[in-house]
């Protein structure tokens, strides 16, 4: 995903949406793409490199890979760059020093930094663009407290609700109980 994001930052009509162009170009031309085989991220992690990855608050992806392996160097550092919600291995890690990962508690010598990148919106941020859809059914599919937001929003006259999970809908439709 991280490189046909950058080969569509960099195409012509995206280019005025990036403070320095060329310095994408220049980056991307130092940087190694990991196709995920096997082992190849194994032997990327050996490394003395920078490794930019999904993190996930550390449920899964390619930092389950990465933070194993390089956990216990103490010159390396783990940088997490979101939000990282309570009860998460990565919100354990910055508070605990330790995360677990592959069902086993793993502690970190590794330097541990969080650094604001999310590129969600804050709750009023939410509220303001949600504002347009009064008159819209509203799909809860993504947070960690869905079913309070579902429920604040349809205090606040939205139809709000939180699909089951596999649920099906079909917009404008009833929910879909998957029978055929």
């Amino acid at each position: 995903m991280g490189k046909r994001v950058t080969e569509l930052l960099l195409r012509e009509r995206n280019r005025p949406f990036l403070r320095d162009p060329d310095e994408l170009r220049r980056a991307k031309g130092n940087a190694r793409f990991v196709d995920g085989r096997d082992g190849h991220r194994r032997r990327i992690a050996e490394q003395n490199t920078v490794i930019v990855t999904t993190s996930g608050m550390l449920h899964g992806g390619p930092a389950m890979t990465y933070v194993p392996a390089i956990r216990s160097h103490p010159a390396n550092k783990i940088a997490l760059t979101g939000y990282q919600v309570e009860g998460t291995p990565g919100r354990d890690l910055l508070e605990t020093g330790s995360a677990e990962i592959d069902g086993r508690v793993m502690p970190v010598s590794a330097q541990v930094e969080q650094y604001d990148f999310s590129a969600h919106a804050d709750r009023e941020g939410l509220c303001d663009f949600l504002d347009a859809y009064r008159d819209s059914e509203v799909l809860i599919v993504h947070g960690d407290r869905c079913e309070a937001f579902a429920g604040e929003l349809r205090a606040d006259g939205f139809d709000a609700s939180v699909p089951e999970l596999g649920e099906r809908r079909r917009l404008g439709e009833e929910p879909d109980d998957g029978a055929a």
